[in-house]
């Protein structure tokens, strides 16, 4: 339990954890560390208080960081990768090739320009049953996380209170991605462009399953879960409630997405000042829609 601030500067870059080894940086002990960890009694913060990323993890190296609560991150003036191109990525983590597991932790209250929350980049990283809320992104998309190119489990998470002020996906932004969205809950989240929940561009073979989205919303098109360019997606079992957008598609829109299947979803109370209050889709071919429920 405790509290581990500041920051440090290494090859160029300032965080408060510069991490390049395949361990586990683990939260929630005793000063003692006595018996197991327990994060809810004996909470861990890790802060760069504004000053840096919190967490950098790179390399070809398969870490776990979990229990811990990662705030005050802003990657102003550090760059990034991926979908960010030369932008500033991931306030509090940014992970660029490492194969990363982040597990039962509180992330919130960071800024970037993409990713205000996470950053991922060329991974197939675990993210998995944690808190991401209250992040900002101000220039790319994804107010609590931006991935792209990898195939990511997100899992178990809550994912709400993030804002994307300059890019799509006021929740999560994914670009190039196949993987596994599933069992998250993806509430309030808000963007001014596309997807206030999600936004996916240009992902095959994504599966989005069992989630829930709920009163997010989107500037453009897509109040809970936007898709362009996305190909050979499954979405099934998902409730979208209470989600708008400006332009097309209340609860979900995709453009120029084919081969996906929508099925077994409930739609209810999504809204929409354009077309398609539940949903909306242009452009595309082979779209599977069955026994989903579509209601007021």
């Amino acid at each position: 339990a405790g509290y581990c601030g500041g920051v440090e500067t290494r090859n160029g870059l300032v965080q408060t954890v510069y991490l390049s080894k395949t361990l586990t940086v683990q939260g929630g002990y005793t000063q003692t560390f006595a018996g197991p960890p327990d994060p809810a009694a004996y909470p861990s913060i890790v802060s760069a208080g504004g000053n840096g990323r919190v967490f950098y993890v790179t390399g070809e190296i398969a870490p776990t960081i979990e229990g811990l609560l990662i705030t005050g991150g802003d990657a102003y003036g550090l760059g990034g990768w991926g979908q960010f191109g030369e932008r500033d990525g991931g306030g509090g983590v940014y992970a660029i090739t490492a194969t990363l597991t982040l597990s039962n932790c509180q992330v919130y209250n960071n800024t970037a320009e993409g990713g205000g929350g996470l950053a991922i980049a060329m991974s197939d990283a675990v993210i998995m049953n944690n808190e991401i809320y209250e992040n900002t992104a101000t220039g790319v998309a994804g107010g609590a996380m931006a991935l792209a190119f990898g195939s990511p489990v997100i899992s178990g998470n809550t994912i709400y209170d993030n804002v994307s002020t300059g890019g799509g996906g006021g929740g999560l932004s994914g670009m190039f991605l196949a993987g596994t969205i599933s069992g998250n809950h993806i509430e309030n989240n808000t963007t001014d462009e596309n997807g206030g929940g999600i936004i996916l561009e240009m992902c095959e073979n994504i599966q989005i399953t069992d989630n829930t989205f709920s009163a997010n919303s989107a500037g453009m098109n897509a109040g809970g879960l936007g898709m362009s360019e996305s190909h050979w997606a499954t979405i099934s079992g998902n409730t979208f409630t209470g989600n708008h957008s400006s332009d097309n598609g209340g609860g979900l829109n995709a453009i120029q997405s084919n081969w996906v299947s929508l099925d077994d979803n409930d739609l209810i109370g999504n809204t929409t000042d354009g077309a398609g209050g539940a949903l909306g889709w242009s452009s595309s071919e082979g779209i599977s829609i069955t026994n989903n429920l579509i209601a007021l």
